[in-house]
């Protein structure tokens, strides 16, 4: 692997398909190096590649966030080829199942719900750890987690998921307080219902759930990956160097915190 230099680089879990992948095009529009980090390497080459056709600069890394031993190997690789990492967008998330998603919480097996935590919260806590000395040797960066609006309604049978992505936000703030000493910033979107690909594919998210949520939006306009793009690069520029700790809701104003 040989070495690349470049002057920002920005790492996305989950960035091979749908909202990760647009998180990686906006990188890429705006001149910044990509890893396409996904537990898919096939598809993070392959969306890698696309982005490299477009002009951008890319790495495609194999990662499962939820192993400790797979997100230190991630990093080194990262480092032998681009030797820094300034921007870090932790998208990488599950859900149980996207064509049957809710399940009453007894019905839920103890490796369902370790396994949602692991990915959602713990692959958050695992890729800070592990990027908080690059991001310092650096003098500084971006962190971006994606939590979900979700987090203040509160639905029934989504217990794993909402608790993870309601553990994200916390951790949000916690790691702001921690990791502000060293000019990083962590701050997060939540998102409302988007239509990316899983979504797309699942016709009960189509034909069920996204005419209810629509129906309560401010806005009833359809939300599209590219809709968050913006927002992201806000978060990763300099206009948002004094803004740390927040969470910013993209739903089209289904719920206002």
């Amino acid at each position: 692997m040989n070495k690349k230099s470049a002057k920002q680089v920005a790492l996305v879990t989950g960035g091979a398909r749908g909202i990760g992948k647009a998180y990686c095009e906006g990188f890429v529009s705006e001149g910044v190096s990509v890893v396409v980090a996904d537990i898919n390497y096939k598809r993070a080459q392959e969306t890698a590649s696309e982005l490299e056709k477009i002009g951008g600069q890319a790495l495609a890394v194999e990662v499962d966030v939820a192993s400790e031993k797979s997100v230190k190997k991630m990093f080194e690789n990262i480092l032998s080829y681009f030797e820094r990492v300034d921007f870090l967008v932790n998208n990488a998330a599950i859900m149980l199942d996207v064509e049957k998603p809710f399940k009453p919480f007894w019905e839920l097996e103890e490796i369902e719900w370790n396994r949602v935590m692991s990915v959602n919260s713990a692959g958050v806590y695992l890729c800070c750890k592990y990027v908080k000395p690059i991001m310092e040797k650096i003098g500084g960066g971006k962190i971006v987690n994606i939590t979900s609006d979700a987090i203040w309604k509160g639905y029934e049978g989504q217990l794993a998921y909402f608790a993870s992505k309601g553990a994200v936000a916390v951790m949000t703030r916690c790691l702001a307080r921690e990791l502000g000493k060293f000019n990083i910033n962590v701050n997060a979107i939540a998102p409302g219902l988007t239509i990316s690909e899983a979504v797309e594919s699942s016709e009960f998210m189509m034909e069920t759930i996204k005419p209810i949520v629509t129906e309560a939006c401010a806005i009833q306009k359809e939300q599209t990956p590219e809709d968050l793009v913006g927002t992201m690069l806000f978060l990763c520029s300099s206009k948002s160097d004094r803004i740390t700790g927040q969470t910013i809701v993209v739903n089209r104003g289904v719920v206002m915190p």
